[in-house]
């Protein structure tokens, strides 16, 4: 594996707040940026594919259990904790091992527990060569329910997978492999589908079928980002508001604080400093000021 040291950004697109962008930002080899693209490393054209799985505070912190009977939702990574090794979708699932259903329909067997991560895959076609990945609130893992994206921190994980390998081939032990294209990819008697990473263990070959390709990851990189589209939207609106609508309460000084609290985080977020708790805690102090604040003015 190469010394390829990829990096991106997570930032709300749409002006509606309904969208984020992903960018991979990671700069062409120079010099002086060894950890770049190019020589030595692969080109950024020669990435055949990408991962991105995308978790945001509210999920992983929730780490809600399913039961037998119970649906695994497409996309959604679980880990089994409980049961007797079990197939699920042509793959032997132990307790302990993580599972992403690729499928709808799945659900817990008898006498099988899992949990839910709080993490999803998001199933986009996008390589480094191109300007943006635009991902929906369906591509984040939100529910229906979701028009804007959250206020909310989002751990993400993206991960850049190489050239294509040439099957059949024995894999190497404890790296990845992604499965691309059309078709199916066999290794150690389990199927896998389009999008799905196999980890290597030194000994059983990968074989594809109908038209399927494979490739080892290059590299990865994991990242905190913080959204805060309905924080800044809203005291947007409120500002405007006050100019208008005489209240008791002290109008500037709870914008002002709600700013410096939205500063706080920016900061945080630019330092590569984010606590889970505190970050939550700031954007829950901000969200209550603003609510007092719209409250007073309305």
């Amino acid at each position: 594996m190469s010394n390829l040291n990829v990096d991106f950004t997570f930032n709300i697109y749409a002006t509606d707040g309904s969208t984020v962008a992903v960018v991979d930002t990671t700069p062409d080899y120079s010099a002086a940026s060894t950890g770049g693209y190019g020589s030595p490393n692969i080109a950024k054209s020669a990435i055949t594919a990408t991962r991105l799985l995308i978790g945001n505070y509210t999920d992983i912190l929730a780490q809600s259990g399913k039961v037998a009977g119970d649906s695994l939702v497409q996309y959604r990574q679980y880990v089994k904790t409980g049961g007797l090794s079990q197939t699920y979708d042509n793959k032997t699932i132990s307790v302990g091992s993580y599972f992403i259903p690729y499928i709808s329909g799945l659900t817990v067997a008898s006498g099988d527990t899992f949990t839910d991560t709080g993490v999803y895959v998001s199933l986009q076609s996008f390589l480094p060569t191109q300007v943006q990945d635009t991902l929906t609130i369906t591509n984040l893992g939100l529910g229906s329910a979701n028009t804007v994206v959250p206020d909310v921190l989002w751990d993400v994980q993206y991960e850049v997978y190489g050239l294509s390998v040439s099957a059949p081939f024995t894999s190497v032990a404890g790296r990845k492999y992604m499965v691309y294209n059309t078709g199916t990819a066999s290794f150690a008697s389990q199927t896998y589908r389009v999008g799905e990473v196999i980890i290597g263990d030194g000994t059983h070959q990968i074989s594809v079928s109908g038209g399927a390709l494979v490739s080892a990851l290059e590299s990865s990189s994991e990242r905190t980002f913080i959204t805060t589209y309905n924080l800044e939207y809203g005291v947007c609106q409120a500002s405007i508001k006050v100019q208008t609508n005489s209240c008791s309460c002290d109008s500037d000084m709870a914008i002002a604080k709600i700013y410096n609290l939205l500063d706080a985080l920016y900061f945080s977020q630019w330092s590569n400093n984010v606590s889970y708790s505190k970050a939550t805690d700031i954007i829950s102090a901000a969200t209550i000021t603003l609510n007092t604040l719209n409250s007073c003015i309305a």
